[in-house]
């Protein structure tokens, strides 16, 4: 981006969200859908579009729920404004049944493999 004389941020902001606990239990509510607060800390916001983008070379299920998460619970993040960029479009499974893209694309995320923004996000 700095090649591209791209104005951002790196790491401008932690953004409250609530991570999912599995198998929890609400004392009050006697619900199971329960979560704790955590804070997630995005890549890069990319100053004339508003973008947030999250750059990943490995990306394992732990980090593929906390997006959901963040995305779902957070008021700053949706799938309107972030964006998720590969190095690699490795797979998700053993079987080679998903990819990263594949996955994004699964749940409405905006994806690119490659070391350089898009375009069309700046």
């Amino acid at each position: 981006m700095e090649e591209q004389s791209v104005e951002f941020d790196y790491e401008p902001e932690k953004i409250n969200y609530i991570y999912p606990v599995k198998n929890g239990y609400c004392s009050d509510c006697g619900g199971n859908s329960v979560g704790r607060r955590a804070i997630y800390t995005p890549d890069f916001r990319i100053h004339s579009s508003g973008i947030w983008v999250e750059a990943k070379g490995k990306w394992d299920g732990q980090g593929r729920t906390k997006i959901l998460a963040v995305l779902s619970t957070s008021d700053a993040l949706s799938v309107d404004n972030f964006r998720m960029l590969f190095m690699y479009n490795n797979w998700i499974t053993k079987a080679h049944k998903m990819t990263y893209m594949d996955w994004c694309e699964r749940h409405d995320i905006i994806a690119a493999v490659g070391k350089t923004i898009p375009k069309e996000w700046l």
